[in-house]
């Protein structure tokens, strides 16, 4: 099944992989935190996790940055820290219709070729994305000097992008403002139909 060659597949790159969900950011379009916000049976953050459970990982929750204020990239820094194997698979809090088939399709490619891999979003890139543990000293460069875009530090890692399968693209919905959570909630209510 592809599923368990993904899952092999993973864990021999590089000696494995750490799955990271991002959970710190302070949310002050949606008003309040995300990751405990439920949607149907579980919270923004439950849906994630199942959705990297189901996959193999056991995912860590980074909602404390070691440095507060810095965005995106404080979760990462932070996750990068203390990565346990060489290649981290980061996604979002705010993502409820992650599959399992998406983060197959994913990690598929990133385990055929090397270094970091971004999603090729609409607007740029997001999430899911690949890094290095040894990616750490430029993340820690970019926050130096004041920088912290996501779009920047791909551009700097000069990473590989991933494009979703078209049939996946709404499986990278995510929920930034009550207008997001009210779609989402209306999106679950079709799917459940």
């Amino acid at each position: 099944m592809r599923r368990e060659h993904i899952r092999s597949g993973v864990v021999a790159v590089s000696g494995g992989a750490d799955a990271v969900i991002l959970a710190g950011g302070k949310a002050k379009r949606m008003g309040r935190d995300k990751s405990r916000i439920r949607l149907g049976s579980h919270t923004l953050l439950g849906h994630v996790r199942v959705a990297l459970q189901s996959v193999g990982f056991k995912p860590k929750v980074v909602d404390n940055d070691w440095q507060p204020g810095l965005g995106p990239l404080g979760g990462i820094a932070t996750a990068l820290q203390s990565a346990k194997h060489s290649r981290v698979l980061f996604v979002g809090c705010d993502m409820p219709f992650l599959s399992a088939d998406l983060i197959d399709a994913f990690l598929e490619a990133a385990v055929g070729g090397r270094g970091a891999m971004f999603t090729q979003h609409e607007r740029g890139v997001g999430f899911p994305f690949l890094l290095l543990r040894d990616d750490l000293p430029l993340v820690e460069k970019q926050i130096a000097v004041g920088e912290l875009s996501l779009q920047r530090l791909a551009r700097r890692l000069k990473t590989r992008m991933w494009q979703a399968p078209a049939a996946r693209l709404p499986e990278l919905f995510n929920i930034n403002t009550p207008a997001d959570l009210a779609e989402a909630k209306r999106r679950l209510k079709v799917v459940s139909q």
